[in-house]
Formats: structure tokens, C-alpha cells, sequence
């Protein structure tokens, strides 16, 4: 049962360091406040648990059900994306003990449903490595796949 529970965590945390970044009509549409979509964060868990422990027992499941709602509800991130081009990250997560925070800015530009976020600070200080997410806005949504594949959901906030 531990196993399953570091794997969950780390599945979680996977999702979310990886990332820190109107329907589809024009660069205007994607000005605003997002923030994830917690209902998202938490399909996603439990898809990364269940395969990761594809035989899991009918207890397990439950337990990795109750793991996914505390994950999805233990994470908050809040992106601006301003009309001036910039755009600004606030992300944190409290789980199981363990606190990760992170802040970022940087600039965005939208070429048809692609959105392209480029860090240029990170916790305070300058972003010296390429750091462009690249993000598909769609349905009036943000598609933002991270590095390892899972895609988060940001709705409007």
C-alpha cells in the first residue's frame, strides 16, 4: 500500500513540476485569470495510478481515489496572462507533508491555438536556460501537456 501511495505522489508531483505555464477567438481571448481545473488534476492522477498498478484490488482503487481528490485538492495554480504580453505563475501544493511553491513571469504569445509561455524569472530571479511551454487553447481552455506527457486543464478563474 505504501508503494501505491509513493506512486501516486509521485505522479502527482511529476504533473506539476513539469509545468513551471474565448474559444479560440484571437489573442484577446486568452487574456485573463486561469487557474487549474481541479476535476482535470484529478482524472489524471488516478489514470497515472492505475497504470502504474494496473491489478490494483478494489481496496486499492478506493484508497487511490481518496489520494487523487486530496492531490487535485492540495494544489493550487494561478496563472495571469496579461494584455502587455507578460504573464504571471503562482503555483503551490501541500501533500502528505511535503510543500512545493513556485512563481514565475514571463512573456506569451498566441499563434492561432497555440499558446507559447517563455519564463523569464523563476522564484525571483532570471531564467537563464529556454523555458517555453508551448500550450493548445481550445473550448475556452488551457490544454498544457507537461514534460512527461499528462496534460493539466486551466479554466477560467
Amino acid at each position: 500500500m505504501a508503494s501505491l501511495r509513493s506512486l501516486t505522489i509521485l505522479a502527482v508531483f511529476t504533473m506539476i513540476l513539469g509545468a513551471c505555464g474565448d474559444k479560440g477567438g484571437g489573442s484577446s481571448g486568452v487574456v485573463g485569470k486561469w487557474t487549474v481545473d481541479k476535476s482535470e488534476v484529478e482524472k489524471l492522477v488516478m489514470a497515472e495510478a492505475k497504470k502504474n498498478a494496473p491489478q490494483a484490488s478494489a481496496e486499492e482503487l478506493e484508497v487511490m481515489t481518496k489520494l487523487a481528490k486530496d492531490a487535485a485538492n492540495a494544489m493550487n495554480l494561478n496563472l495571469d496572462i496579461k494584455s502587455d504580453n507578460s504573464f504571471e505563475v503562482a503555483m503551490s501544493m501541500s501533500f502528505m507533508g511535503q510543500e512545493q511553491k513556485m512563481n514565475a513571469k514571463g512573456k506569451w504569445k498566441l499563434d492561432g491555438d497555440k499558446l507559447s509561455m517563455t519564463t523569464t524569472e523563476k522564484d525571483g530571479k532570471a531564467e537563464t536556460k529556454d523555458d517555453t511551454k508551448v500550450a493548445v487553447f481550445k473550448d475556452g481552455k488551457i490544454h498544457l501537456t507537461m514534460d512527461e506527457g499528462p496534460t493539466l486543464i486551466l479554466k477560467r478563474a
